[in-house]
């Protein structure tokens, strides 16, 4: 895996932030990795997130800066908001959206078990069907609180929603079906 990610950034200069939606080694197990080729590289991630790297991955406190719940980072031309969506599968989760991109990255929300060659989802039915699949058997426990946490996410408006797991959906109709499934 670190050879497979060294090639990876190869001709990446530099990196100023990580950002950390969700601790599960699956989507934050490379941070050490990245950290040590990118010295100056800082993580972003949830105060909840904080001690689980830490404690999961051995990420050095001093590498860390938490952010809050709304808060934005302007990167020149670009800015980061961060939406805290706790239990949405772990108590540190966070999305991060784009306004500028219209994206809003979601993590495990929203995300499908389906792989496909197609970076986009566009109207494929077989997306609905997997993310309805995902969100019954990882999601389910804690859709009180994704309710809660997808009524953040109606107030943005973006183009993209961009989970983890699973293709992008490019398409608000196919949004507009996952609310109607509950998300």
């Amino acid at each position: 895996m670190a050879d497979v990610l060294t090639r990876q950034l190869a001709n990446v200069e530099k990196i100023d932030y990580i950002v950390s939606q969700h601790t599960e080694q699956d989507h934050s197990g490379t941070i050490p990795l990245v950290l040590e080729m990118y010295s100056q590289s800082i993580v972003l991630c949830s105060p909840k997130a904080k001690n689980l790297l830490v404690d999961h991955l051995g990420v050095p406190v001093e590498r860390i800066k938490t952010v809050e719940d709304g808060e934005s980072l302007s990167l020149g031309g670009k800015t980061l908001r961060f939406i805290h969506t706790p239990w949405v599968h772990w108590p540190e989760t966070m999305a991060t959206f784009l306004p500028e991109d219209r994206i809003i990255f979601t993590g495990d929300f929203l995300g499908s078990h389906i792989a496909m060659s197609d970076l986009y989802a566009g109207d494929d039915p077989h997306v609905v069907e997997a993310a309805k699949r995902y969100y019954a058997e990882i999601m389910m426990p804690f859709r009180k609180m994704i309710q809660n946490n997808l009524k953040k996410l109606r107030e943005l408006e973006f183009d993209l929603i961009a989970p983890s797991h699973g293709p992008i959906h490019n398409h608000l109709n196919v949004f507009y079906r996952l609310r109607r499934l509950g998300f």
